[in-house]
């Protein structure tokens, strides 16, 4: 009805024509099988077909908290596909079973049915508790701390040691057969400025050889990560077996806290309740570093390679004068390792340094424990020594992963920059060859420092 001022109302009549359309979901039912409780489900895939030549405008209804769908409204083009993602996460124990409703413009509405099965991993830990006894600071010891997941689905467990720094968790090396592993170990990065490693430009990436120019405060943050952990666990795999370890920093101040230790999605478990307990006890010999890390090194070449050397400081703070010695059989059985000396005599407070070497022979990493006995009693170490390093083959790499040219005129030249890089040459000469599988291309390279790499550049 049109209402026309000072004149006659007049029928005006509406018509219009609504195109049919028909969609329907590839999938017959959204299964997302047995998940844990507080962890969010990998994300599943949905689609929908429009069947006819016309766009359909779609818009999903679901009134499920536990489920995210993405997109929520849209259009599907003639003959197309759209691609939904569906999330699960449920905070309880649930048998969940709905149903996801599609309405369709002009068409009838689509429901596909959603299933899911929420559980409690059934996780524990087998010691009963975690008792260090006495040890004497500057030495450590480690105990063995075994996880159990019993359930047909994975767990993940966060350990948080912040609050303990003179304890770490440690994962021993793996297995040979990839198939027994059920444990992965991944650090917790909190800090707002930490940068997912996939994240990370290629061109910003620092070489692994040069680590020996880390700063004292990356090196702390490298001792942090394994203090606060996520560790993930397979279902009914082989126990996650793992090591404690226990630094004191001070005397006479026991520690003693429950393991802080909890079911990523849950919280607190009494399955996973441990004591653990410790004291530092005054020491009788100083030893500092008790634990010498010769991080990355290269391999030497030559007839007479030079082996890299720390040194060790070692004092007697007691009244007496100590007679102390190491294990040299244990020591050779390393084969890259060595100290000078290994044995001698300190007088009441007086202090020496003992000089270890290390002679990488093949590009892996070396451990290897040696004790040190005190007075001739060689019943029971005194403290354990610890070496560590790893060994690598030269190497040459450049400061980036691929050069780009910029766009210019013809007959205009193109010009861009990098550097070639090496790691533990003393004498090299370049011979660079431009690959021609794609043709003859005119490219030329200059090296306006020489061609020769060694120790100076």
């Amino acid at each position: 009805m049109l209402q026309i001022e000072d004149g006659n109302s007049v029928d005006v009549r509406c018509q219009g024509i609504v195109n049919e359309a028909k969609c329907a979901f590839i999938e017959k039912q959204l299964d997302f099988g047995n998940i844990p409780v507080g962890l969010r489900a990998k994300d599943q895939t949905l689609h929908i077909k429009n069947q006819l030549r016309s766009t359909a405008i779609f818009h999903v209804e679901s009134h499920s908290e536990e489920l995210t769908i993405s997109p929520i409204k849209g259009r599907i083009a003639a003959d197309q596909k759209m691609v939904f993602t569906v999330g699960f996460t449920s905070n309880v124990e649930t048998d969940f079973q709905t149903e996801i409703t599609v309405h369709i413009r002009g068409g009838r509405a689509l429901k596909l049915p959603v299933r899911a099965c929420a559980k409690i991993p059934d996780v524990l830990i087998e010691e009963a508790e975690l008792d260090f006894g006495g040890i004497t600071v500057g030495d450590s010891k480690t105990l063995p701390l075994t996880v159990y997941n019993h359930a047909d689905i994975p767990a993940k467990l966060v350990l948080d040691l912040r609050d303990h720094p003179e304890f770490e968790i440690i994962l021993p090396a793996q297995p040979q057969d990839d198939d027994v592993v059920s444990e992965i170990m991944v650090p917790i990065h909190e800090d707002p400025n930490y940068r997912d490693p996939a994240d990370v430009n290629p061109d910003d990436a620092q070489d692994p050889l040069e680590e020996d120019e880390m700063d004292e405060d990356e090196g702390a943050d490298e001792e942090e990560q394994n203090r606060h952990v996520q560790i993930s666990l397979k279902p009914e795999k082989s126990p996650l077996r793992l090591q404690l370890k226990y630094t004191p920093a001070d005397v006479e101040d026991p520690r003693d806290f429950v393991l802080p230790l909890k079911l990523a999605g849950v919280g607190e478990m009494s399955a996973l309740r441990r004591t653990v307990r410790g004291v530092g006890v005054k020491p009788r010999f100083l030893l500092e570093p008790t634990v010498v890390n010769f991080r990355t090194k290269v391999i030497a070449k030559g007839s007479k390679p030079l082996p890299f050397h720390n040194d060790i400081t070692i004092s007697n703070p007691d009244h007496n004068a100590i007679n102390w010695s190491i294990d040299r059989e244990a020591l050779d059985d390393s084969k890259v390792f060595q100290m000078n000396p290994t044995e001698g005599r300190l007088e009441p407070g007086a202090t020496s340094t003992v000089r270890v070497t290390f002679n990488p022979l093949e590009p892996i990493e070396y451990a290897c424990k040696v004790p040190l006995y005190l007075d001739g009693d060689r019943a029971k170490p005194y403290l354990m020594i610890e070496f560590r390093g790893e060994g690598a083959d030269a190497k040459i790499f450049f400061d980036r992963r691929e050069v780009l040219l910029p766009c210019t005129p013809l007959e205009i030249p193109a010009r861009a920059t990098f550097m070639v890089c090496h790691n533990g040459y003393e004498n090299l000469e370049l011979r660079p060859k431009i690959a021609n599988e794609v043709g003859k291309l005119p490219i030329d390279l200059n090296f306006p420092d020489g061609q020769n790499l060694g120790v100076t550049k």
